[in-house]
């Protein structure tokens, strides 16, 4: 295998190769379609736009292979610029100088090479414009004629590129250059139009009427503008006046006014195609010159960036998104900062020159172990995404918690060559999660108090269960025996007493009477509980009429009119129902005013709250009421509001109601005002998830 020689001009030929910054740049349409040309014009599975760099060969374009370099020793495209001359090779395998060359041997199985030297002005050759085939044929002069034009248009590419001009030529070479780009552009998404110097359209490739919608035989003859949007003409218009300080007459002359100077102009404009569609395009626009350097007209090449523009604006939102709401900063593999957003700034307190340059241990709060940043490394480094929350101090020494996500960003070997780290502010989130554990320790103890509080109310429940006992057997005896033994000394000797005698006879006897219905209602107390039966369906409009009967005595001695609304049925224990409405009709009795006929309603609604039904009972008087302030002390145990002497009582029953209630899951309260009677009301749900309580 021969090696390529290296040509005598090698260091200035790498001086123009370099000056046009082209190498390693991304895939540009441009390129790729005039590479797809040549394969078409030559009928080639491969064709390429090599560029000899000082050890490799670089593709800036390729159609066929994947790879994008390759070693220039083992070029073909190599002998062409050592050569500088067009390099046809029929069959590979019958030429020692590539016979057993690796790409002949192997893939791509190289039989057939033709390269077309790219020479700049300045006649250094910079790569080739080269067609492959695994088969071995010879090209046509045609072909090799059109190869050359090919790789003369892209070095006007790049000369485009590097000089942003179009060198001038006779109007007859571009002529020639307009009919072969017309065959060209004709296969490619391009419109391509040619006018005269006043605008007028003379030539309209497939690709224009791809894209506007008119037939290149109804727009031949028309004004080029008949595309243009007149707004936007008249406001470059007035710009282009103002930029090069002369009036501008007609509408194409604002397109063409730079090209007459002999700039060549690359601009955004707005075409309106046919059915009325606006469309985005660039549009490129070159002046026609004769061999006498005047100009006859007009090239415009317009391209559609509908698509570039919704990704540039999507990109830009998405920017944008990011601005608005993450911290992001890129860092070479260094871990060097070489960008931050306004975010970044905004919550670390840096200003972006003092962050660019730097690394993250400007941040570091040293919360975290060494460890920690050492596993990050070695995940990143590794080209893996890491995640994880880092806790970083601002410049001013506060602190604030980030949730960050690191993404390298991988070469064509897959290495990372700089990684993207995104931040989310998650302070509050970590402050809240702090007072979260502190309310849960707070919990915690809360429990083991109410654990404790418990333990003494089972001890309480207990003891009262064994007063119960006690009161039910031990208190009640003898009790019963002063009782009954007053009463025997009442009947047997109560006229040989002295009036004095007496008085304490009936202090005693009542004495034991109060104390005998003490105890009763202590019982009744204590058995809310301890003795309750299990909840059924109870009708309490039926205990309602069994407790009126009850008191029918009391309601006639006072001349009490009561109205009832219909009960609902409840899940309840009926006793307890029972003992309810009783205490509660009773005090309403009870404490009616003097004089005054007592009035009592009894009324129910049901309603829906939190996933369930709910019945409430309201007992309304007319009676003396009470100050609203003893709300709460008048369901307590033994309280009282008036003397015994006013109203008889134990000052238990409103404490048994409450008890009732709170074991029915239900609650019991009281509304009222100094003599305007009373209302008290009691809700409990109509049925009961837990059938005992």
């Amino acid at each position: 295998m021969q090696i390529p020689t290296i040509p005598t001009n090698e260091t200035d030929r790498q001086v123009a190769l370099d000056r046009y910054q082209i190498l390693d740049t991304l895939p540009e349409q441009e390129y790729d379609d005039l590479t797809q040309i040549a394969a078409d014009i030559c009928g080639t599975p491969i064709a390429l736009i090599s560029l000899i760099d000082r050890d490799r060969q670089w593709f800036k374009a390729k159609i066929g292979i994947e790879t994008s370099e390759t070693s220039r020793d083992l070029s073909f495209c190599g002998h062409v610029v050592a050569n500088n001359a067009i390099l046809t090779v029929p069959d590979a395998t019958q030429d020692s100088r590539f016979a057993d060359n690796p790409f002949v041997v192997n893939d791509p199985k190289i039989r057939f090479y033709t390269g077309i030297p790219l020479k700049t002005p300045d006649n250094f050759t910079l790569g080739t414009l080269c067609v492959i085939d695994r088969e071995p044929r010879h090209l046509t002069p045609l072909q090799i004629e059109r190869l050359t034009a090919l790789s003369r248009l892209i070095i006007s590419q790049l000369e485009l590129r590097h000089s942003n001009a179009i060198r001038k030529t006779s109007e007859a070479q571009l002529s020639k250059a307009l009919m072969f780009q017309q065959a060209i552009f004709n296969s490619i998404n391009f419109a391509v139009i040619a006018t005269d110097l006043q605008g007028t359209i003379q030539s309209f490739n497939a690709g224009a009427e791809a894209m506007l919608g008119y037939q290149a035989t109804e727009i031949l003859g028309r004004k080029s503008t008949i595309f243009h949007d007149h707004h936007e003409i008249n406001q470059r218009s007035q710009q282009l006046s103002a930029e090069l300080n002369q009036p501008i007459g007609s509408e194409f002359d604002v397109l063409v006014a730079k090209a007459r100077l002999g700039q060549v102009i690359e601009q955004e404009w707005t075409y309106i195609r046919k059915n009325g569609d606006r469309l985005p395009v660039l549009i490129s626009i070159v002046a026609m010159q004769s061999d006498h350097n005047e100009i006859t007209g007009f090239l415009i090449v317009a391209q559609d960036i509908t698509e570039r523009k919704k990704a540039a604006k999507q990109l830009k939102d998405i920017t944008d998104a990011l601005d608005r709401t993450a911290i992001v900063a890129i860092t070479d593999i260094q871990g060097t900062i070489t960008f931050v957003n306004d975010k970044f700034c905004e919550i670390s307190q840096y200003h972006r020159d003092e962050l660019i340059g730097q690394n993250h241990h400007i941040l570091n709060s040293g919360y975290h172990p060494r460890e920690f940043f050492r596993e990050m490394w070695q995940e990143i480094s590794q080209g893996h995404i890491w995640r994880a929350e880092i806790k970083n101090r601002t410049k001013n020494g506060s602190f604030y918690w980030v949730d960050t996500t690191i993404v390298p960003f991988l070469n064509d070997h897959g290495k990372p060559y700089q990684y993207l780290a995104i931040r989310t502010d998650i302070t509050p989130l970590k402050e809240t999660e702090n007072e979260l554990r502190i309310e849960v320790k707070e919990r915690l103890k809360a429990l083991t108090e109410l654990h404790s509080l418990t333990e003494r109310l089972e001890t309480s429940n207990r003891e009262l269960q064994d007063f119960a006992h006690v009161a039910s057997h031990d208190l009640q005896e003898p009790l019963r025996k002063v009782q009954a033994f007053g009463d025997r000394l009442k009947s047997t000797c109560e006229g040989s007493l002295s009036d004095k005698a007496q008085d304490y006879l009936a202090r005693m006897l009542n004495a034991a009477s109060r104390a005998q219905i003490l105890i009763d209602d202590l019982l009744v107390f204590s058995r809310v509980t301890t003795q309750a039966k299990p909840f059924e369906p109870v009708n309490l409009s039926v205990i309602l009429q069994e407790v009126l009967s009850d008191l029918e005595i009391r309601l006639e001695k006072t001349g009490a009119m009561i109205e009832c609304d219909p009960l609902p049925v409840i899940d309840a224990d009926a006793l307890q129902m029972r003992q309810i409405l009783q205490n509660l009709l009773s005090n309403a009795l009870k404490f009616h005013k003097n004089s005054v006929q007592p009035f009592i309603q009894v009324r129910s609604r049901i309603y829906h709250s939190d996933n369930q039904d709910w019945c409430e009972v309201r007992i309304i008087d007319n009676g003396i009421g009470f100050e609203e302030k003893y709300v709460e002390r008048i369901f307590q145990i033994f309280q009282r509001l008036y003397g015994r002497k006013d109203y008889e009582g134990t000052g238990i029953g409103l404490a048994i109601c409450r008890k009732i209630v709170e074991r029915h899951g239900g609650t019991i309260t009281a509304q009222s005002q100094l003599d305007q009677g009373s209302v008290f009301i009691f809700t409990i749900p109509i049925h009961q998830t837990v059938r005992v309580r």
